[in-house]
């Protein structure tokens, strides 16, 4: 189930924070342009990562980037609970100078609080 979703300079997003513990489900409802379809686009990159997507140019575009602040990273998380187990995954994006696809600055896997993965730049930890 669903506990929290994290949004930072994705789209029209800003620091957004969706917190449902408790909530088996949620209803969005707001006027056109205040993120409710970009909410729904955060989930489906999670959701394509679970299929096995690992390309980020298919994940996420430069076009994505709240209102063209390529210096801030994109940073998508979600904590999900599974069995009895919380599940945290953290991904940052970034669009360096002279790139033309955005690569990942940041990525981490937890789960119950203990990390199983961590990735800052080209530097990866398996725990």
């Amino acid at each position: 189930m669903l506990q929290r979703l994290y949004v930072h300079n994705f789209r029209c997003l800003e620091n957004f924070e969706l917190t449902m513990k408790e909530m088996s489900s949620a209803l969005l409802i707001g006027k056109n342009g205040t993120g409710k379809s970009t909410i729904a686009t955060a989930l489906e990159v999670f959701q394509s990562i679970g299929r096995g997507i690992n390309r980020v140019g298919q994940l996420v575009k430069s076009k994505d980037f709240t209102r063209g602040r390529y210096d801030v990273p994109i940073r998508l998380e979600i904590e999900v609970l599974l069995e009895e187990k919380l599940y945290k995954y953290v991904l940052a994006l970034e669009l360096p100078e002279k790139f033309k696809e955005l690569r990942v600055f940041e990525e981490q896997l937890l789960v119950a609080g203990n990390p199983i993965y961590s990735r800052k730049e080209a530097q990866v930890t398996i725990y």
